[in-house]
């Protein structure tokens, strides 16, 4: 699933009491509680929605930090691309 979402939007739910989605992680002998919030627990806030299946390979392109790899930047960078090669 590719959610794609309006800066509105994001506004709205930025400050919204998400749950909080919990992972059981281990890394160098330590382990710990991931937990995150996601942008799809709000979704039932939006005025609109819709979903569309979309192949991974060609959409694929997370957000995960600020900067460098899965940025908004690189996500931004791979659905031109996309864009592109769809439209040939």
């Amino acid at each position: 699933m590719s959610q794609i979402v309006d800066w509105e939007f994001i506004k709205k739910v930025a400050n919204m009491n998400l749950p909080y989605h919990e992972q059981y992680k281990s890394k160098d002998g330590y382990e710990f509680i991931k937990r995150e919030r996601f942008i799809f627990d709000a979704f039932p806030k939006a005025d609109t929605f819709d979903v569309f299946r979309v192949d991974r390979t060609d959409e694929f392109a997370p957000i995960k930090g600020a900067e460098g790899k899965d940025s908004p930047d690189s996500a931004t960078l791979m659905y031109l691309r996309y864009l592109r090669k769809k439209n040939k």
